[in-house]
Formats: C-alpha cells, structure tokens, sequence
C-alpha cells in the first residue's frame, strides 16, 4: 500500500475489504453499464480524516458533510464508500443518485439513505460499535475475515 497523508481523500482500492470492494466494483461497473458516469470518490477514510470532516461546519468553517466521528464511521473499517458523478472531468454530487440504489442494493451493499445519498456501506446486521471491538480486540484483517465468512 502506498503511503498517503492522513488527511488525504483515499481512492486507493487495497484499503477497502475485499468482499467489499467486489460488490462496490460490480455495482460501478453497472451503474456505468447502464450510463450513469459514475465513480468511486472515496473509500477508506483515516480517522484523522474523519475528525476533521467532523469539525467542518462545527468548530471549522464549511457545510457539515458528516455526522460521524472517527470510529463511528464504517469508512475507518473499508466497509463503506462514498460515489459521485463524474461529469467533463469534474466531481459532481448532482445527478440521479436514486436512480442508482436498486442497483447498488442488487449488488449487495447498503444505501445511507437521502441524507447521503452518495454513500454505501456493508454491515450486514452488525453495528459500527461491534466492527470498533473487532478491529480493536484482533484487528482489522479479521473483522474482513468476519465479512467473508458471512457473519
């Protein structure tokens, strides 16, 4: 894995679960199958990221883009990936993300809903805390084991 700054968007897919990453990858490739130029904005997320996504709009100027903390956010797990449109080049969050979520939720994944209507996510009946325990008792590699096995 390339070393990138912890304050860095990360698009860097060997961040990202593997069972994952299959299941966000086949739903990119049909989404733009089915003519919606979309692609991956984000993937894992660093926890220094998460926080100061977190004090923007809060304790720093800006809209607020996060209700999550570090932790809290499943972006810290490489569960969950936020997707945006892809228009002449440039990164738009306008387009027909409702037109996507039978596609992404056929592949697999969980949507966040309007509130971020770009983001998607693999819990599979776990919760953020139980993923936080995993990752803290035995690591991060076996909470993707849990994922794979089908918890």
């Amino acid at each position: 894995m390339a070393k990138k700054s912890q304050l860095s968007i990360n698009r860097d897919p060997e961040y990202l679960c593997p069972f994952f990453l299959a299941k966000l990858n086949r739903a990119v490739h049909e989404s733009q199958a089915d003519g919606y130029p979309i692609q991956v904005f984000e993937g894992y997320r660093s926890p220094q990221r998460q926080d100061e996504l977190f004090s923007q709009g809060r304790s720093k100027p800006g809209a607020i883009v996060t209700r999550a903390k570090s932790w809290q956010s499943l972006h810290q797990y490489g569960l969950a990936a936020d997707i945006a449109f892809m228009i002449d080049g440039k990164w738009s969050w306008e387009g027909a993300f409702d037109k996507l979520v039978p596609i992404f939720q056929r592949c697999g994944l969980e949507w966040y809903g309007t509130g971020d209507a770009g983001h998607y996510q693999l819990l599979k009946g776990m919760t953020v805390a139980e993923c936080e325990q995993i990752t803290k008792r035995d690591g991060l590699l076996e909470l993707w084991r849990i994922f794979q096995k089908g918890i």
